[in-house]
């Protein structure tokens, strides 16, 4: 009952379920137990659920200080950092964050995915096809990849 992941995982029950309240006073104690920095970004994307665009964007940039403050202390958050300024539909920036990350660690796929969701919503089908490729190369089917592969597809 205090493991704070443990609490954030029940939150995304609710939240798919839809049941947005539920997952709010989850994410509240689970961010009391630990300032986490995903149980606020969690907390932005249930906001932006319900429509609530400006208490969304204040929440992101609230996760974009926490980030800031990991890096300040030496943790690599670029992709974290890209993730969220496409959240927050800051594409240049975005695509400035997940070029480093991929400078460092070219083949990886979630950093693929991500270039490949920034240059599909960038509407560029060929860097979007080259990276969705470089993110398959694994056989993953994560839902997410799946998902993304089949709109860059469709472009």
């Amino acid at each position: 009952p205090t493991y704070a992941f443990s609490i954030a995982g029940l939150a995304k029950v609710e939240e798919k379920k839809k049941n947005y309240n539920a997952a709010l006073h989850l994410l509240d104690s689970a961010a009391a137990i630990l300032p986490e920095f995903s149980f606020h970004e969690q907390m932005a994307d249930i906001y932006s659920a319900q429509g609530n665009t400006q208490k969304a964007m204040d929440k992101y940039r609230e996760v974009k200080a926490m980030l800031a403050e990991d890096e300040a202390s030496g943790h690599a958050v670029a992709l974290e950092m890209a993730q969220l300024y496409v959240k927050m539909n800051d594409l240049a920036a975005a695509e400035k964050y997940a070029l480093m990350e991929h400078r460092e660690r070219p083949n990886n796929i979630d950093v693929a995915k991500e270039l490949a969701w920034i240059a599909y919503k960038k509407n560029d089908k060929a860097k979007a096809k080259q990276y969705i490729n470089t993110a398959k190369l694994t056989g993953s089917r994560h839902p997410e990849l799946v998902e993304r592969n089949l709109l860059i597809e469709k472009m």
